[in-house]
This record gives C-alpha cells, sequence and structure tokens, in this order.
C-alpha cells in the first residue's frame, strides 16, 4: 500500500497534532479544514509533503475535489477527525443547531468514507480512522446533541467493518476523553486533559499494516483528573 494519508480537521486540535505526526513518519499527506489561513500555515510547517484542499465538508464539492487528489495519491489511510462541539442542554438546542452537529459530525464522515471506499477495495485495502469521544458510549450532562452524533458514528461504522473485512479494509474507532484543545480551553482542569500530541502519537502507530488483525476501538483515558 502507499503511504498516503488524507486527514479532514487536520488545522487544529488533535487533527493538527496527527498531520505532524503522520509528516514525521515519512507519510505524504492531503489535508482539509474549513479554516484556510491555518491550513496554508500547517502546510508550510511540513513542507511539500502536504497538500492542502480546504473546504466545508457538508458540501459535495469539497468531497469530489478530496477523493480526486486522494485517488490520484493513491490515499491508504484517511482520518475523519473533522467535527465541532455543542455545550446545550436539550431545552436550548435548536434543530437547525442539531442537524449541523449530525451534518457535521456523522454524515460529512459517512459521506467521504463511503466515496473513497471502493478505491479502497481495488487497490487492495485501506484503513479509516474515526476520532470519536467517550460521549460516543455514553451521554453527559448538555451534550446530547454532540454525543448523538458520536454514538451514530459508533453503530454506523461497527456495522460498516463487517461489510468492509473482506475487502481488506480496516476500521478503528478512537474514543478519547477531554483534551487540551481549542474546544476545551478554558475549563478549570484543563491543563490535566489529554495531551494532542500523545494521542497522535498513540493513533499513527495504530496504521501498520497488520496482516491478521485489525484494532477495532482504541479508548485515549487521562491519568490525572481533579480531586
Amino acid at each position: 500500500m502507499s503511504n498516503s494519508v488524507l486527514i479532514t480537521g487536520a488545522s487544529q486540535g488533535l487533527g493538527k497534532a496527527m498531520t505532524h505526526e503522520f509528516y514525521n513518519k515519512g507519510y505524504n499527506l492531503i489535508l482539509n479544514g474549513r479554516d484556510k489561513a491555518k491550513l496554508d500555515l500547517l502546510s508550510y510547517e511540513i513542507g511539500i509533503k502536504g497538500i492542502v484542499i480546504p473546504g466545508d465538508l457538508r458540501e459535495k464539492n469539497t468531497i469530489d475535489r478530496l477523493i480526486e487528489e486522494a485517488e490520484k495519491r493513491k490515499v491508504s489511510i484517511l482520518v475523519n477527525s473533522a467535527g465541532v462541539y455543542l455545550k446545550k442542554t436539550v431545552a436550548e438546542t435548536s434543530e437547525s443547531e442539531l442537524r449541523e452537529v449530525m451534518e457535521t459530525n456523522f454524515f460529512s464522515a459517512v459521506n467521504l468514507t463511503t466515496r473513497i471506499l471502493p478505491f479502497f477495495v481495488v487497490n487492495g485495502g485501506g484503513t479509516i480512522i474515526n476520532i470519536n469521544s467517550v460521549a460516543g458510549d455514553s451521554g453527559s450532562y448538555g451534550e446530547s446533541a454532540y454525543a448523538a452524533s458520536k454514538h451514530a458514528i459508533n453503530g454506523f461504522f461497527d456495522s460498516m467493518r463487517y461489510e468492509v473485512a473482506r475487502g481488506s479494509v480496516r476500521i478503528t474507532n478512537v474514543a478519547l476523553g477531554a483534551m487540551q484543545t481549542e474546544m476545551s480551553y478554558g475549563r478549570e482542569d484543563w491543563d490535566k486533559f489529554i495531551s494532542p500530541e500523545e494521542a497522535a502519537k498513540l493513533i499513527v502507530s495504530s496504521c501498520i499494516d497488520y496482516k491478521t488483525l485489525c484494532p477495532n476501538e482504541i479508548r485515549i483515558g487521562r491519568t490525572r483528573y481533579s480531586k
């Protein structure tokens, strides 16, 4: 397989940390995010190995451009890292907000994956990494929309795994606790959250071209909690 990877949500947080880690491991990169300025800066940091395709994954044109580049560069790893967070109770959450969270966190990942999947199968296999959350297993106060999107990722891709295994396509869902990202900045115990750089090292190391196994799920917790 090739050593090319497509990363969504690459402009910040864990996506950015994974970009640097994949680069350090010698991968060729296709990077997507909505903030073009941040992507351009990231591309400058990693040099010629980074191809930047900014755009909203809810738009078909963005996915079309990503698939075109993925096929051209024979991508063998897809990292679905793009996502948004909403901290509101059910009573406070509007229908449009719920739809935006589901479209960004769930449907965007599904649409991109189903487009790239035939390419993986034809070329002998591939790896799909879904950056999920512990919210994909259980709810929490004020996280109904966010948790729903993450539960949906688990259900959809856990079922898809059985359908694509014969095509040598592996699917790994990564369940993460709270991380030191812009999304969580300002919380009282932020300094005790998971380091994106440490998480990136573990996730990238799981992308080895195993012959007989698939790490179906990686659960990443933190070592320190507030009293």
